[in-house]
Formats: C-alpha cells, structure tokens, sequence
C-alpha cells in the first residue's frame, strides 16, 4: 500500500496554495459576509435584555445559515484551487447555495451519529467522528448524497486508520498552535480582531482536503 503523504508536507503545501497571490484574495472574499455577524456578537450581550432580543434571535438563526453556506463554499473554494477550475466568488457562492439543504442534512445526521457514538461510551464517538471526517468533502467533490458520502468516508479509512488518525492529530495540533497565537487579535475591540482570524478559514480547510484527495486517488488505483 502506497505511503501517504507527511501531515507536514500537507501542511507546508497549504501554506503555498492559500497565500499564493491568485488564491489569497479568492479565498478571503468566501468568509467576508461573516464579518457582519461576527461584529454583531460582540454587541450581542447587551441587546438580549433590551427590546432588541427578537432581532437578536433572528440575526442568530441568519448567521447560522449564512455560517453552513460558507462551509460549503469554502469547501468548493479549496476544490476549485486545487482541481484548477474556476475561481469565481459569484459562481461558487451560487453552488453552495443549491446544496445548502441536502449538506444541513449531512451535517445534522453526522452530529447525531457522533453524539449517540459519544453517549453510549466516548471512544466510539471519537471513532465515528474520524471514520465520516471527510463526508462534507465527498458530498461536494463528488456529488453523492449523503449516506453514500458517509459511507465513502468511512471506505477511506480501511486499512489506513491509524496512519490517517495519525495525521488528523498533528493537523489538530498545529492549527491549536496558530489558534493560540491569532488569539491575541481578540484584543482588537468590536469583534474586528476575530474577524481577521475568520478570513483565514479556507487555511484550515487546505491540509484535510489535500489528504482526502490522496486517499481517494490511492484507493481507486488498481492494484498490481
């Protein structure tokens, strides 16, 4: 079975796909409609007393969508970089949208698989969480619905999982590391430090998907 990739190496050739020049600008612009939202949280507390509380609810129930629908674009966003296809913010914010309730689905049916896994005893939750990690990325890459996607997900990992778990940590790891130390632009006021820290979001999408992608090209090469 053919060695997968360093977490490493994945992770230096995130650095390079996220800032190269025709990518940075592209990849940003997916989580700019975050910003609104992230600003209003820091006002957030002192309107849920106040005859605002409604407003706050609605705003709430609007950032979540609008919070799923960059999921997916920023999930298309690292696709099309990777694949080369078309780097247009209208066209990918358009294709998220039209798959925005089918991945709602996913991403509830994954919380509860891994919730039920984690209420029975912890470790099968852990496991369950691993196993369908990559179900959002086979949703979007390959269009396929979403138990198929689970069970895609799942296929990647045999005979792999600990050499993928492995992996998994140090990027969990490393972006813990780069989490610490942006934290500190929570010290800019009115939400605009954690702001800057969202724009980044595509970074921590990179390395995931670039090691998807190894697993899902090495699986379908025929075997010698």
């Amino acid at each position: 079975m053919q060695k997968l990739s360093s977490p490493i190496k994945l992770i230096d050739e995130s650095f390079k796909i996220f800032f190269a020049k025709e990518n940075i600008f592209y990849f940003i612009s997916i989580y700019l409609i975050l910003i609104p939202f992230q600003v209003f949280s820091y006002f957030q507390s002192s309107l849920e007393s106040t005859p605002y509380a409604v407003v706050v609810v609605v705003v709430n129930i609007l950032a979540l969508v609008v919070y799923l629908l960059t999921s997916i674009a920023g999930i298309l966003a690292v696709k099309r970089v990777i694949d080369g296809g078309q780097l247009n913010y209208k066209d990918t914010m358009i294709s998220a949208w039209k798959n925005l309730w089918r991945y709602f689905l996913l991403a509830a049916l994954l919380f509860l698989i891994t919730l039920g896994g984690t209420i029975l005893l912890i470790i099968p939750g852990i496991i369950f969480g691993i196993w369908f990690s990559f179900s959002g990325f086979i949703f979007i890459d390959q269009g396929l619905g979403v138990e198929a996607s689970l069970s895609r997900s799942r296929q990647l990992f045999r005979g792999r999982f600990w050499s993928v778990y492995w992996r998994i940590i140090v990027f969990g790891i490393f972006f813990g590391l780069i989490t610490s130390i942006i934290f500190l632009l929570s010290l800019i006021p009115f939400g605009i430090g954690s702001s800057i820290y969202i724009l980044a979001g595509a970074f921590y999408i990179i390395p995931y998907y670039l090691l998807y992608k190894e697993l899902d090209g090495k699986q379908k090469e025929p075997s010698i």
